[in-house]
């Protein structure tokens, strides 16, 4: 473990401290308990901090304080001389920018021990090995792998294909720098290099990655585990990497205590020859769990109970003379065990404004395509708008409004923006450096059903060509880019 200088909140802020706990455990008397609101802090993480007899990581006050309310608690902090032992994998630039994602996808998790104790069964059963965890779109594989990631000293890696972020070489780039700061193998980079470099072929096979793996089987203590999981393999760009060679180039050959936490979609037709492993394996189907029924309960019981939404969902029931517990049925069934459907749909109906304010209980789609068939309905892509659709529906990143006009051949910007503007509940938008703004669809899978439109398809023509227009990001110089 890496060791770093403590930090404690001033007497002040101590004081700070306890009164937003005891407002914040007050306040939700037979609600949440304040180690649910905080997560994987431990109650020792906060009786330390609240006496302020012993330093603590930064990034420990930081989840605690903000946890509870108290935002403004940098103002209180004060350095210690002490050293602390802490663990460096939270640390890491490279996991950083991961941290947003991990936040979003637990932030309402709930259940799926079924999932983490199979894998806690696999590792104790074997001394090294891959574990996949398959399942649909929107079935909770990724908050799975989140949530693992938040709570348990691990290496981490989401590969998140609409934003480029799903090559080899960015997978292997990063592991093996978590890797060499985990366990201190720094005299394994290149030396004769200013800075300190990886390898040049590190990237281009697994070698290195084998070779850091068994470095670190020897450095770490006899009864821990190194456990790296590995988000979306169904996102992975194929091709950036060889034909016939593992996914990501994952070795054949795993060093003792060495474990991948795995997850992909099921029947992924790219995958097929690419998980070659000649060691332990399991591979779990999120479909098995009947017990997912019971998480999805759990998940709307949790939304009902927030603040935010709790009045206009009662008023939305009201209107048709339902309660929650009607709704809870309802939706359950209706969710097909589908977490991105619930998630979707309950701020939906807590909408005044949304789209489902004047439907029936009964009435409301069944599992996430019907959910995403009223989408693509309300988008009203007529003929004109549908080389636009192709253009976002292939892009592997976010664009501007002047780069979806000149891919898609519509060069009337105008006209383009306006399209978009009529989609805004459909998009996931953010500013760029430049202040331009940037568009995709708001999720991976409803990415996927668009482009799956046989209208869509027979727009984008050719595959291959379109994917060649739309990937090389090639612009003429009065495109912004």
């Amino acid at each position: 473990m890496g060791r770093a200088k403590g930090v404690y909140l001033n007497s002040k802020g101590i004081e700070i401290l306890k009164q937003a706990i005891d407002n914040l455990e007050s306040k939700n008397k037979g609600g949440k308990a304040l180690a649910d609101i905080l997560g994987n802090i431990s109650g020792a993480s906060i009786d330390r901090l609240k006496a302020g007899k012993q330093a603590v990581e930064t990034r420990t006050i930081k989840l605690i304080c903000e946890g509870v309310g108290f935002k403004d608690w940098r103002n209180y902090v004060i350095e210690s001389e002490e050293e602390l032992e802490f663990n460096p994998v939270l640390l890491y630039p490279c996991t950083e920018r991961f941290s947003y994602l991990i936040e979003d996808k637990t932030k309402r998790f709930v259940g799926r021990e079924y999932v983490l104790d199979s894998f806690d069964r696999f590792t104790q059963k074997n001394d090294r090995g891959y574990f996949l965890l398959q399942g649909e779109p929107g079935e909770g594989k990724s908050a799975i792998a989140a949530w693992y990631a938040k709570t348990n000293d691990c290496l981490y890696y989401f590969n998140i294909r609409g934003e480029g972020q799903n090559t080899t070489e960015l997978f292997l780039e990063n592991i093996c720098l978590q890797l060499i700061q985990r366990y201190d193998l720094k005299n394994l980079l290149q030396s004769n290099k200013q800075p300190k470099s990886l390898p040049v072929d590190a990237t281009k096979n697994s070698s290195f990655l084998l070779k850091l793996l068994s470095e670190a089987s020897k450095k770490k203590e006899n009864d821990s585990k190194i456990v790296i999981v590995v988000d979306a393999l169904d996102e992975v760009d194929f091709s950036s990497q060889d034909i016939n060679t593992n996914v990501l180039y994952l070795p054949k050959h795993l060093p003792e205590g060495v474990y991948f936490f795995l997850t992909s979609r099921r029947d992924v037709a790219e995958l097929q020859g690419r998980l070659g492993f000649e060691t332990s394996q399991a591979k779990i189907n999120l479909a098995d769990f009947p017990k997912s029924y019971d998480d999805i309960e759990d998940y709307i019981r949790d939304f009902l109970r927030d603040e935010e939404y709790e009045d206009s969902i009662n008023a939305w029931l009201l209107k048709q003379g339902k309660d929650q517990k009607e709704l809870i049925v309802e939706l359950k069934e209706k969710s097909l065990r589908n977490f991105l459907y619930i998630s979707l749909i309950l701020p939906e109906l807590a909408n005044p404004e949304g789209i489902y304010k004047d439907a029936l209980i009964k009435e409301l789609p069944e599992g996430l395509n019907r959910y995403y068939d009223k989408h693509w309905a309300l988008m009203d892509v007529s003929a004109d708008r549908l080389r636009i659709v192709c253009v976002i529906s292939r892009a592997n990143t976010l664009y501007t409004c002047e780069q979806i006009a000149y891919l898609s051949g519509e060069y009337d910007y105008l006209k383009v923006q306006l399209v978009l503007n009529s989609w805004m509940q459909f998009l996931d938008k953010r500013r760029d450096k430049e202040g331009s703004m940037l568009y995709k669809f708001y999720h991976e899978s409803y990415k996927d059903y668009v482009f799956m439109k046989e209208e869509v398809k027979l727009a984008c023509g050719d595959p291959e060509e379109t994917d060649n227009r739309i990937f090389n990001n090639i612009f003429p110089s009065d495109v912004f880019i």
